[in-house]
């Protein structure tokens, strides 16, 4: 049983570097992947020795080709290639032998049952992940009432919603919001708290919360659980009626698309001295056209009494050619402590850059530090080079800037090559399930001799890795593997 685990995790693992590898359409794409430590890394010098001699490198080809290759020294020091198929997919690597490994999305479907059913941690999942919704996932026919029952989202989850909608009022005319564009109709959907705790006592809520509290407390008992979760859902819904809470939300279209949006939570809460405050959140998100750009625009204002503060805000712009925008987070004094910027320019046909900042305040000290990504992207020919730049520092992002030198955390380049067909997945294209070693088919036994025979395929891949690391490393790994 642990060995038919390990195959679904691997399974898992190849999915991963597959799908993001064998989508390119066109001819064969190679990508190179290498990274370059800065002055902030320097005095690692693992690291830097490492970053000399290491690539990783992408094929992808269509109808389902893809390869990930691990480099030392421009040697494959650990490749895997797959092909997806229409009933699965093949995988062949030189640290699983030279037969190619074939995955029915079949035999996947049925091995991820088991280990969801002889998994009592994983056992809340089975009901979700039925036979029937795992066949639909894979094979991408999924349909909307399939989705909602992987969700958890019931027929009386859906009923409130129609409840929820049938309370919406619907005006036409002329509206705008904050300086937003003219809308021609506005909807506005008004919850009191009497709809707020209907939504408390549905079976989703129970559900969700109660599947939290079982992973976090996997020691209480079934009565145990209902009890707790009953007790959180009493203590909402007490709140609820206390704070006497409503929820409005307004929506504003212009032919059926979005111009704004403004969401207000209100209520009162109790004072020290017993009196009574009224209290609420509104969070406002518009859209303005200026000259051919989109202009967004976000708040979010916490009030209580007369106090209002803007907690945070954001604005962003899209243009044809370029993109700017930024975003704050303030504390409930108004003041900073999360800026975060970005901004691209895609003006040029062969050349695109960007940048973005991340800064966090620290209202105790009055310091910041500041990270800055800078991307910039070069196309020439059949090639197309991008470098992504991470800098990191004291400051804000205009001292990160002045100082790059000093300021570099390291930069990962990507080099794509379209080209075409080389012949790299030659070995797979004529593979077939009946020529292809099949995992998930064998028996306990037959894992268990398939693993052992694989030993030799991973040492020689293990010690062509490590032969092929810069020298200082090369030998002390090799030193330790001789001490055991």
């Amino acid at each position: 049983m642990k060995n038919k685990s390990l195959i679904l995790i691997v399974c898992l693992v190849l999915l991963v570097f597959g799908f993001t590898t064998a989508i390119a359409e066109g001819t064969e794409t190679v990508t190179t992947i290498t990274c370059k430590p800065g002055s902030l890394l320097s005095d690692d010098t693992t690291l830097t020795q490492i970053c000399e001699t290491a690539a990783i490198r992408i094929h992808s080809m269509p109808e389902g080709y893809g390869s990930f290759s691990l480099m030392f020294n421009d040697v494959d020091t650990l490749q895997s290639l797959f092909r997806f198929v229409e009933n699965g997919f093949y995988v062949q690597s030189n640290a699983l032998g030279t037969t190619p490994l074939y995955f029915s999305w079949d035999d996947l479907m049925e091995l991820a049952m088991e280990q969801l059913e002889n998994n009592p941690e994983l056992g809340e999942m089975s009901g979700m992940f039925n036979p029937a919704t795992l066949q639909s996932m894979l094979d991408g026919s999924m349909t909307d009432s399939q989705a909602l029952d992987m969700m958890g989202v019931d027929q009386a989850m859906l009923d409130y919603i129609s409840e929820v909608e049938a309370l919406e009022t619907v005006e036409t005319g002329s509206f705008t919001l904050d300086g937003s564009d003219v809308a021609d109709q506005k909807s506005v959907i008004v919850l009191t708290k009497d709809e707020l705790m209907k939504a408390v006592d549905l079976p989703f809520v129970y559900n969700q919360i109660s599947s939290q509290l079982r992973m976090s407390s996997p020691s209480l008992t079934e009565e145990e659980v209902a009890a707790e979760v009953q007790a959180q859902l009493d203590e909402v819904k007490q709140s609820l009626e206390e704070a006497n809470v409503a929820v409005t939300v307004t929506k504003y279209t212009k032919d059926e698309m979005f111009v704004a949006f403004e969401l207000v939570v209100s209520g009162s809460m109790d004072n020290y001295d017993d009196s009574t405050s009224n209290m609420g959140v509104t969070v406002k998100l518009t859209k303005t056209t200026v000259e051919q750009a989109e202009f967004y625009q976000l708040s979010v204002l916490f009030n209580e009494g007369d106090n209002e503060i803007l907690n945070q805000s954001g604005s962003l712009y899209l243009g044809d050619d370029f993109v700017t925008g930024n975003y704050l987070i303030n504390t409930m004094d108004g003041e900073s402590i999360v800026s975060i910027a970005l901004g691209f320019d895609t003006s040029q046909a062969d050349r695109k850059t960007g940048e973005l900042s991340f800064t966090v305040d620290d209202t105790y000290s009055g310091s910041s530090n500041t990270a800055l990504v800078i991307f910039d992207q070069a196309i020439a020919g059949n090639t197309t080079d991008t470098v992504i730049s991470l800098f990191a520092g004291a400051g804000d992002a205009t001292g990160i800037k002045a100082a790059l030198g000093q300021t570099d955390l390291l930069s990962l380049r990507f080099t794509t090559v379209t080209q075409p067909d080389s012949g790299f997945f030659s070995d797979l294209q004529s593979a077939a399930p009946e020529t292809s070693v099949q995992l998930a088919q064998m028996t306990e036994d037959e894992l268990n001799a398939y693993m052992e025979g694989m030993q030799q395929s991973l040492m020689m891949t293990v010690l062509t890795l490590i032969d092929n690391l810069p020298p200082d490393i090369s030998d002390s790994l090799m030193q330790g593997m001789g001490s055991y």
